[in-house]
């Protein structure tokens, strides 16, 4: 069979690099496109995998680049792109591909879908889906050693220019989920581009911070204790309870002796729909978000699309609800499917849930035989902004959900708003939110929209919001509809975080 030759690529712009690349220019380099889009969990799965490959090769003519075709229409924005690049510290070069030319060129069907390329600009291989980091692996150690032998390779990796943080140094990066303790008057922040946990009182002033800043996972005192990417909160008898995305464990926090321990997880990916089983045994697939209720933590299993029960008494974690297929089906719990669940809220005798990708809003009733349906929102490719019953309804990609005074409110993160849903009835209205100067008084710049906002929590009758591109925590006053930034200061000489 004749090799193929590899399409050039023709992209609308260019990430990580300061001018475009071709295939032609990098003859004499193995490639390896990844064909991804930055909403889909499974493509951030396989950016750890790029990057131990980048990693491994580094002193080799290997180079790996990012083709971004994007399914959501907000995704489509550069400078969003450019947010994904940041919060998930991406490191190789993007393609930006919105008119899917370099998609269609070589045949992709799915996300993520991955091609090597050799030197000589022939196809070596094409695999889709995660998981694939051996093949991979062996495949680029096995064409490194081929072409070596004929000749083909040429020189080092070049080196690229980064896109470099223009946000400079932030109180909170890229902050995901907030809750609020009433009780208390602190507010728990998922600071998780800095991979910690900061808590402030109601006003902003910091109490304290969980976690060193570095990506890893550690536990131990606040100060050496370590995250990845930590996003759902939720406390219990005093103690914070952590969804550490990207460690794949549940992490607790006690906050009296300011000691971090894991709760749940052995820090395995699981590999498709999970089984359970013991808490400090069972393999976690990217938990997003947590809620305590009737004395259950439920957990929003966004990898592998399905809501987990843990059982506080017994230390044991099971799948609750969804077969782990990628869909919008309801019905019983153990026949509905979710696409990759990322918001939890609850009144007490129902879970409403926030489903990205397929942007819509579900909710589980509990009870002795709980059971899924869809609020409002579509279906796997049915999103926009429109405001309307049920089916009639429009969100795109919403992350977070809060429930308070008999109505769901709704992060529309890609809409960059929030919404309000009456979950008795299934109408969907969007908030004319008019922002204000920040609650201390103080004289400053105020961006008039949210920013993919990721998360939202009821604090008192408000709401709280992580605006999370715009790297800030805002009160939203629901009576008003006024939202205005909250400062987190220092609680030692006021200055800022």
């Amino acid at each position: 069979m004749e090799p193929v030759h590899a399409p050039e690529l023709a992209a609308t712009d260019w990430l990580n690099t300061d001018q475009p690349l071709s295939l032609k220019g990098l003859r004499g380099h193995i490639v390896l496109l990844d064909f991804w889009t930055y909403c889909c969990i499974n493509c951030m799965h396989v950016l750890p995998e790029l990057r131990y490959l980048e990693e491994k090769y580094r002193g080799d003519p290997f180079v790996a680049i990012g083709v971004h075709s994007a399914k959501f229409h907000n995704e489509r924005e550069i400078q969003n792109v450019r947010n994904a690049v940041l919060r998930y510290d991406i490191r190789h070069p993007i393609a930006l591909d919105n008119d899917y030319h370099i998609w269609q060129s070589y045949g992709i069907r799915a996300w993520p879908t991955l091609v090597l390329i050799g030197p000589t600009g022939h196809i070596l291989g094409m695999v889709s889906g995660e998981g694939h980091l051996r093949e991979l692996d062996n495949a680029i150690g096995e064409a490194l050693a081929h072409f070596e032998s004929t000749g083909d390779l040429t020189g080092q990796r070049p080196r690229f220019q980064l896109e470099s943080d223009e946000s400079g140094d932030l109180p909170l990066r890229y902050p995901g989920k907030v809750i609020a303790d009433n009780e208390n008057r602190r507010l728990y922040i998922a600071d998780s581009g800095h991979h910690r946990i900061v808590i402030t009182d109601f006003d902003g002033k910091l109490l304290d911070i969980c976690g060193c800043g570095e990506a890893d996972s550690k536990n131990g005192a606040f100060e050496e204790a370590a995250f990845h990417n930590p996003q759902g909160l939720a406390l219990h008898e005093g103690k914070l309870l952590i969804a550490d995305t990207d460690n794949h464990l549940i992490r607790l926090a006690d906050l009296s002796t300011r000691t971090v321990t894991t709760l749940i997880g052995n820090g395995r990916m699981s590999l498709g729909p999970g089984i359970g089983g013991p808490g400090d045994s069972v393999s976690l697939n990217s938990p997003w978000d947590i809620l305590v209720c009737q004395r259950y933590l439920f957990i929003a299993m966004a990898g592998c699309h399905q809501i987990w029960r843990y059982d506080f008494d017994r230390n044991e974690a099971l799948p609750f609800a969804g077969t782990g297929r990628e869909a919008r089906v309801d019905g019983p719990v153990h026949r509905a499917a979710f696409a990759q669940p990322s918001g939890l809220a609850t009144d007490g005798s129902s879970l409403f849930v926030a489903d990205p990708e397929i942007s819509s809003i579900r909710q589980i009733t509990l009870g002795a035989r709980p059971t899924v349906s869809t609020l409002a929102g579509g279906d796997l490719f049915d999103f926009g902004l429109k405001d309307g019953t049920g089916d009639e309804a429009r969100f795109q990609h919403p992350l977070g959900v809060a429930y308070i005074n008999g109505l769901v409110y709704v992060a529309d993160s890609y809409n960059h708003c929030i919404r309000k849903l009456d979950p008795d009835n299934g109408a969907v209205q969007t908030l004319a939110l008019s922002f204000q100067n920040s609650a201390s008084g103080e004289q400053e710049d105020i961006i008039d929209r949210l920013d993919e906002p990721g998360g939202i929590a009821a604090m008192d009758q408000n709401l709280i919001v992580a605006d999370t591109n715009h790297h800030r925590i805002c009160l939203l006053e629901p009576s008003e509809n006024n939202i205005h930034p909250l400062a987190v200061t220092s609680m030692i000489n006021g200055s800022r975080l």
